[in-house]
């Protein structure tokens, strides 16, 4: 017999803000414990960009680095100015 457990792990890190990082499809920006800058690319399907309270667990994604989420908020306004001028 197979059971499906369900645990919580409490895990401490140690970190500096603001701090960057991406799981490949959602990249962040944390200001502080709780709000940053959460960009989501799913391009086609879905793309956006927000500010507000961020889930803790996230802060366990791995590390990038500024540059690295400068370049894909760069990335993706670009790509909303061509969806806004009907380039795209």
């Amino acid at each position: 017999m197979k059971l499906k457990i369900n645990r919580q792990i409490t895990e401490e890190i140690d970190i500096t803000f603001p701090y960057y990082c991406s799981d490949g499809y959602k990249w962040l920006r944390f200001d502080n414990e709780k709000n940053g800058v959460f960009i989501f690319d799913a391009h086609p399907v879905s793309t956006k960009i927000e500010y507000g309270v961020l889930p803790d667990e996230w802060l366990l994604c791995p590390k990038i680095s500024k540059e690295e989420f400068d370049n894909k908020i760069k990335e993706l306004i670009t790509r909303i100015k061509h969806v806004q001028d009907g380039s795209e």
